[in-house]
């Protein structure tokens, strides 16, 4: 896995054209800009900017705590890729995404296609990927009750299409509120996703920021990220 990646000057260009505006890399703030990281992977072409003060979760503390609520799963077919972010400073993989949760966290995964997905194209419909690929086992407080779902298109840079759902859940601990995003690139052989939520009322507090996360979400030619 590599977390920070130097993205080459042609990747960033293309970058600034998804987000909300040509200002977002460079958000002034209090006379100052904003600094951001990036999580991008030299597989997928996969690019997600945070800013700077959110943290990083290397992915085994978030494959550990799917480990512990998904025993059966097999852990290496989803593991090739995988970040934790909040904007928790004291965050951690089991609360990561909470409805007691007062500031937006996620994960960003990138994984092979299985060769039952290959071939079967209702395998990729997102309410199959969403069990196949476990992402919602991160969300805590278990049974979950879908309250409201909205539903947008995803294109990338690299022209991968997805799909994308914000999705407002009753959970044991109280509503949470999520934004969970797929693409599928055949080309690379790889399936991407993307999922950021908090409780309901964090999502709406946070909206302007979380969208700007989520928007800055893309997929790349990886020939474009420096190795």
């Amino acid at each position: 896995m590599n977390k920070f990646t130097n993205i080459s000057r042609r990747a960033r260009i293309g970058l600034r054209g998804i987000l909300f505006a040509s200002s977002a890399l460079l958000m002034t703030s209090c006379g100052g800009a904003q600094q951001y990281q990036y999580l991008s992977d030299n597989v997928s072409g996969v690019i997600v900017q945070l800013p700077q003060d959110w943290t990083i979760l290397e992915g085994d503390k978030i494959l550990a705590v799917t480990a512990q609520r998904l025993p059966e799963i097999d852990n290496a077919v989803i593991s090739r890729w995988i970040y934790g972010f909040s904007a928790d400073s004291g965050a951690r993989g089991e609360s990561l995404l909470s409805a007691t949760s007062g500031k937006p966290g996620g994960i960003v995964r990138s994984r092979y296609l299985l060769a039952s997905e290959a071939y079967t194209p209702e395998a990729l419909a997102v309410r199959n990927l969403l069990s196949q690929i476990n992402d919602m086992a991160l969300i805590s407080g278990g049974n979950l009750t879908e309250k409201s779902r909205s539903s947008f298109g995803v294109i990338t840079q690299s022209g991968v299409n997805g799909v994308g759902h914000t999705v407002e859940l009753e959970t044991a601990e109280g509503p949470l509120t999520v934004r969970y995003i797929v693409t599928v690139d055949p080309r690379v052989n790889q399936v991407n996703s993307f999922l950021i939520g908090c409780s309901s009322a964090c999502f709406q507090q946070y909206s302007a920021q979380i969208d700007q996360v989520s928007r800055s979400f893309t997929v790349v030619d990886p020939a474009t990220l420096s190795r």
